[in-house]
């Protein structure tokens, strides 16, 4: 199965000719092999003392080189061609990039096809926290796992990135240990000493990952979306914050598993229709597109739509794929002139589209101005691009009325 038959020739290039057989495929960083160890290391060379989650887990390690989407791609590709061969059932990504979901960017395609192949994808959620809105995007995805980090003492780690309050499909799925954790590392890079600490959601993602493995190994039968669902019942929840930031709650392999061996022991803390029971709603309103050309050189003001009681707005700036010199920005500020949020992450080139983007929570002020401008630098001929704006607003509910039983006479008891 090929994600994209006719891709290649198309954009100009080939797969790189997969090598097979490397008894080492993290050649440089050494990022994979500690991700690896946390997942399913033996923790040989700790005396046991620093194994991985599942330590009787095989690892088939895939290099993507620098990331480059060709490579990611054919990762992919390799997987569904050799998912029987391997026994291939959990994939760990610890990678990713900024910016907005898009279900037709090539990547997020790629993990659908693995999904639905019956092989359970888990992506690192990123290190932007704590800003808001600043998930790794392929981790969005409904049908992976999106995970985030937790500190030893249970709490949210500062640097795990933040879904959108109130907003249904931007949330990590749940967190897991993902600061200060020990395991291997390469010995050119670890001055000759066997393990190292680091931290980052990359070293929270394999403990997931493991967690699967641990859980397919106690029910083999288990599709991808129902291990999705015991750890999502089965997660320990964050109180103090919310599911925007830690999605479910806190990983508990124990319970996890446990569940899967005793599917009908019951876990967990979910109250279903618990969110219909707050005196309000958060509407989440139709998005409005629209389309301009900056001219080369220039500015250009947005026009902002805005609802009354917004408590969520987000704009987004998409431009082509075709190589130039144009790199956009985005600034956004209340009637004063005061600045509120501005957007100027650097763009390269990329076969999915650039985008750039502002995203406002709480109390969002009556009216808005915006600006789209060209980075320094860039600029030097007109560049067309679209507009996409999201918002949500609070709604009131209406007072439930609770019917009261009167009691009649032949209801008392006698005397």
């Amino acid at each position: 199965m090929r994600l994209v038959p006719a891709l290649s020739g198309g954009l100009g290039f080939t797969y790189p000719l997969s090598v097979e057989g490397l008894p080492d495929t993290d050649l440089v960083l050494g990022h994979g092999t500690f991700v690896a160890s946390v997942a399913a290391g033996t923790g040989q060379a700790s005396g046991g003392t620093y194994r991985g989650v599942a330590p009787g887990a095989s690892i088939l390690g895939l290099s993507a080189g620098d990331l480059f989407i060709v490579n990611v791609l054919e990762g992919f590709d390799y997987i569904l061609q050799n998912a029987a061969r391997y026994s291939v059932r959990v994939v760990n990504c610890s990678w990713g990039t900024q910016g907005w979901f898009d279900p037709d960017d090539p990547v997020n395609i790629a993990t659908r096809l693995v999904h639905d192949a019956g092989i359970t994808v888990v992506f690192a959620a990123g290190n932007q926290g704590p800003s808001p809105d600043s998930l790794n995007p392929y981790a969005v995805a409904p049908w992976v796992i999106g995970v985030g980090s937790s500190r030893k003492d249970a709490r949210l780690s500062r640097f795990s990135s933040r879904g959108i309050f109130e907003e249904l499909l931007y949330h990590p799925t749940l967190i897991a240990p993902g600061e200060s954790i020990t395991a291997a590392s390469p010995l050119l890079l670890n001055a000759g000493g066997y393990y190292a600490t680091d931290s980052g959601t990359s070293f929270a993602a394999p403990h997931v990952a493991g967690v699967v493995a641990l859980l397919l190994q106690a029910r083999p039968g288990l599709l991808p979306a129902d291990i999705k669902r015991l750890l999502q019942v089965t997660a320990t929840p964050v109180l103090e914050r919310d599911r925007s930031e830690v999605g479910a709650g806190l990983l508990d392999a124990w319970a996890a598993v446990t569940s899967a061996v005793y599917p009908g022991r019951p876990f967990g803390t979910h109250i279903p229709g618990w969110l219909d029971q707050r005196p309000y709603s958060i509407e989440h309103l139709p998005a409005v597109e629209s389309e301009a050309v900056l001219p080369a050189g220039g500015s250009l003001p947005l026009p902002v739509s805005l609802q009354p009681g917004a408590l969520s707005w987000q704009a987004t700036l998409a431009w082509g794929t075709l190589p130039g010199l144009n790199d956009l920005d985005v600034v956004v500020s209340d009637a004063d002139g005061r600045e509120l949020e501005r957007g100027d992450s650097f763009n390269g080139l990329s076969l999915f589209g650039r985008a750039e983007g502002v995203h406002l929570l709480g109390a969002i002020p009556p009216s808005l101005q915006a600006e789209v401008y060209f980075k320094d630098g860039t600029g030097l001929s007109d560049q067309k691009f679209q507009l996409r704006q999201e918002s949500g607003a609070s709604r009131r509910r209406p007072r439930r009325r609770h019917a009261r039983r009167r009691t009649e006479r032949h209801d008392r008891p006698r005397r």
